[in-house]
C-alpha cells in the first residue's frame, strides 16, 4: 500500500521525530504541524486505497471516512479527534485553537506511529500503558475535552 502520499507522510513523521531533539530549530507548533501532516497523509493514503474520499480534511472527517471502510480502534479515533483542538480549518467558524506545548509532542508522535501502522494494515499495538495526555487538553470552546 505504498504510494506517494504515504511516502510524504513518512517523511513528515521522520522530520518531526528528528525535530523533537532540536528545540532550538523546531517549536512545539512546527512539530505539531509536521505530525499533523503525517497523520493526515497516512489517513488519505489509506482512504485512497479503499476508494473512500473524506468530506473534508479535518481529523474528525478523516476518521468518519475511515469508519465507512471498517472498524477503527476507539483509542485511535479519540486520539486523532483530540488533535482537532489545535487546528483552525474554517475561517467562518471563530475558534481559538489551543497551542501545543513541547510535552504534547511525544504523545502525538506515538499516535502518528499507531496511525501509520493501522493504515498500513498492521495492528497499531496498544497505546502506551499511560496514554499520553495533552497538556493543552481543553477544547477550542474552553470546556473539557470530548471523550
Amino acid at each position: 500500500m505504498e504510494n506517494e502520499q504515504r511516502r510524504e507522510a513518512a517523511d513528515y513523521l521522520r522530520a518531526a521525530r528528528g525535530g523533537l531533539a532540536r528545540p532550538e530549530k523546531f517549536s512545539a507548533e512546527s512539530l505539531f504541524q509536521l505530525t499533523a501532516l503525517a497523520i493526515e497523509g497516512f489517513w488519505l493514503s489509506f482512504l485512497e486505497a479503499k476508494g473512500e474520499v473524506p468530506a473534508h480534511r479535518a481529523f474528525r472527517d478523516l476518521i468518519k471516512a475511515a469508519e465507512a471502510v471498517g472498524p477503527v480502534p476507539e483509542d485511535l479515533k479519540n486520539g486523532v479527534r483530540a488533535l482537532d483542538r489545535f487546528q483552525t480549518l474554517c475561517v467562518w467558524i471563530p475558534v481559538d485553537p489551543k497551542k501545543p506545548v513541547r510535552e504534547d509532542i511525544p504523545g502525538m508522535l506515538e499516535l502518528a506511529a499507531r496511525v501509520e501502522a493501522f493504515t498500513a494494515g498492521r495492528a497499531p499495538g496498544p497505546a502506551s500503558a499511560d496514554p499520553p495526555t495533552l497538556r493543552s487538553a481543553e477544547t477550542p470552546h474552553g470546556g473539557p475535552p470530548d471523550r
